[in-house]
């Protein structure tokens, strides 16, 4: 009786360090691709990027009416 015991319990180790791994990045990888469908933030190449002493700041005045 003991011995059926431990080995079940052996397989249910072996089952849990190699079953549950792999089943839990295989639904993390469908639920990661359908939650982000679109980019949650726009990285953009630094190349392209504008410099900032090319920036022009407008400056608008506003009137005040008394």
């Amino acid at each position: 009786m003991g011995i059926l015991v431990s080995l079940t319990l052996v397989v249910a180790v072996i089952s849990n360090l190699v079953l549950l791994p792999t089943l839990l990045f295989s639904l993390d990888r469908r639920t990661t691709t359908r939650a982000f469908k679109e980019p949650l933030l726009h990285i953009y190449d630094e190349e392209i990027d504008i410099e900032l002493e090319d920036l022009e700041i407008e400056q608008t005045t506003k009137n005040k009416e008394d």
